[in-house]
């Protein structure tokens, strides 16, 4: 006979914006919650500078959520577009220095690509590739507002307890209160828990040429 684990407990998170003292903390987080990802190889401090540049733009929705006086998670979403080759490019020293300091890096495909798309920015605008229209219009009509979901993440101790589901539905409730008609983000393809959770909050795959790519969106309607 199989046994179930026991339910985790919901725990009621409190959230606010994400201030300046926050962010060692979300940095962390970050690292812990995006392992693989360009911004979380780079290391902690990296991260952490990340952030404060997210939480300074205007494009940007910064949210936080504690448990018992500890972040517990937190939400970046807005109308901004590549975050991090924006990151890229008004760091560059900084990157370069950490870099320099953990060469090991430059030989991880994940490094070298974000480099390299970051680095494909900083050209005329005229040579630059078109962006990736996430809207679920076809392309002849004009695209919907979308909100996008930059990063959402929650601290290892606390997956599962509701968190998450906290700040996605804060974050929804922003969004359409700001008007917007729809929601994206982009998931990781191996990622398959963040997916279900997001296919679970209605969010559904952005098909296009009958391939999948992690793209996916919430109509707001």
């Amino acid at each position: 006979m199989l046994l179930r684990a026991p339910a985790l407990r919901r725990l009621p998170a409190i959230q606010r914006p994400l201030t300046p003292a926050d962010l060692p903390a979300s940095a962390r987080i970050h690292v812990a919650a995006f392992p693989h990802a360009a911004i979380s190889q780079l290391g902690v401090a990296t991260a952490e500078r990340y952030h404060a540049s997210l939480r300074a733009r205007a494009d940007v929705h910064a949210t936080a959520a504690f448990t018992a006086d500890r972040l517990a998670g937190f939400c970046f979403g807005g109308t901004a577009r590549d975050v991090e080759g924006a990151f890229l490019r008004e760091h560059l020293g900084f990157v370069a220095r950490e870099l320099l300091r953990r060469p090991s890096l430059l030989v991880r495909r994940v490094i070298r690509a974000r480099i390299g798309a970051g680095l494909r920015f900083l050209r005329p605008r005229s040579r630059r590739e078109p962006a990736l229209a996430l809207a679920s219009a076809p392309a002849s009509a004009p695209a919907p507002p979308s909100f996008t979901i930059l990063y959402l993440a929650v601290h290892p101790d606390v997956e599962g307890r509701g968190v998450a589901h906290q700040l996605l539905a804060a974050a929804e409730s922003h969004a359409r209160a700001a008007g917007f008609a729809q929601m994206d983000l982009s998931v990781y393809l191996d990622n398959t828990r963040a997916i279900a959770f997001y296919e679970r909050h209605g969010w559904q795959r952005l098909v296009q040429d009958g391939a999948w790519q992690g793209f996916m969106f919430k109509p707001l309607g």
